[in-house]
């Protein structure tokens, strides 16, 4: 995970080594997020790319953030649809 201030900076909070990209595994990363983080209600945004699991699980452990999706993700997932068609 990396947090980013309103300029832009960013920089990691958060590294996790996960065994597969569960639904379980994801929650219990950001429950330890949660527990190593006071502050974690102060999260507002969470920016991901296209794994609509994975935006199920913030919105559950994130009640206050709005989830928005990458724009280079979004951006290289439109190119490859269009390749393919």
């Amino acid at each position: 995970m990396v947090a980013m201030d309103q300029y832009g900076n960013g920089q990691p909070v958060q590294y996790s080594l996960i065994e597969t990209n569960s639904d379980w595994h994801m929650a219990k990363c950001m429950d330890h997020f949660k527990r190593a983080n006071e502050h974690w209600h102060f999260v507002r945004i969470v920016i991901v790319d296209k794994d609509m699991r994975e935006i199920d699980i913030i919105l559950k452990k994130f009640p206050e953030a709005r989830v928005l999706l990458c724009h280079f993700h979004v951006i290289k997932w439109l190119h490859e649809t269009i390749r393919k068609s």
